[in-house]
């Protein structure tokens, strides 16, 4: 029974990855150019499916909202420290601190 299980779900899962590699846009396709300059870039772009370029664009999009300042170190004081939630935003910051210089 969990072999049959376990074969339903490996099934389903390469169904749907084969789903997410089909790059058989119907729009995409319609719009391909035949002059030799253009057709290769033409066809790459087609050659990737919809939810890549999907991908692409909110990538792009969060890199615009990442910010490139640094971000201000907290100042520690013997009060903050005592203070659970202010030692978990000095970590949290940290982190994302680090994060931006990567």
């Amino acid at each position: 029974a969990d072999q049959v299980i376990l074969q339903t779900k490996a099934t389903t899962f390469i169904q749907k990855l084969l789903k997410m590699q089909a790059v058989t846009d119907d729009e995409d396709l319609a719009y391909q150019d035949t002059s030799a300059s253009r057709k290769t870039s033409v066809i790459g772009s087609a050659a990737r499916p919809t939810w890549m370029k999907n991908l692409e664009a909110n990538v792009k999009q969060w890199l615009g909202i990442i910010p490139q300042e640094d971000i201000p170190v907290l100042k520690r004081t013997v009060e903050n420290i005592k203070d659970p939630l202010y030692r978990f935003f000095e970590r949290e910051v940290t982190i994302g601190r680090n994060l931006l210089k990567t």
